[in-house]
């Protein structure tokens, strides 16, 4: 055991806070790569629509009802989830990174903040 400052430092409480802080880690990488998965399953119809009437323009489709009846009858159901694998490669990562890492950070700052604070307490 080594003492560091007013803690018990040793290698086995040491190993389970890490291990502790990987699967805190690996689970919010997992709960948010699964989210984005669920979201972009539901909403990415409306961003094919949503680009299909970007290129034709205000005129091109004549609302979004056509442009939906457009896609539908050229590609069939599939046509609503065309590039959506690519979409998911682009994605899915960066979700998985940034939940984690926010949390992390705030973490980090939360027990920077409490130390800054103990130390501007007065010694008795």
């Amino acid at each position: 055991k080594q003492k560091f400052g007013e803690c018990d430092v040793s290698s086995s409480s040491q190993d389970g806070r890490f291990s502790s802080m990987r699967h805190q880690i690996s689970s919010l990488m997992t709960a948010s790569a699964l989210s984005k998965l669920v979201a972009s399953t539901c909403t990415y119809p409306h961003e094919v629509v949503r680009s299909q009437m970007q290129v034709a323009g205000i005129s091109g489709f004549g609302g979004l009802g056509r442009a939906c009846k457009r896609v539908f009858m050229e590609d069939g159901l599939a046509g609503f989830y065309r590039g959506y694998t690519i979409n998911l490669v682009r994605t899915i990562p960066t979700a998985a990174v940034t939940l984690p890492t926010y949390e992390l950070v705030r973490g980090g700052l939360e027990n920077l903040a409490v130390a800054l604070a103990g130390d501007d307490q007065p010694s008795a």
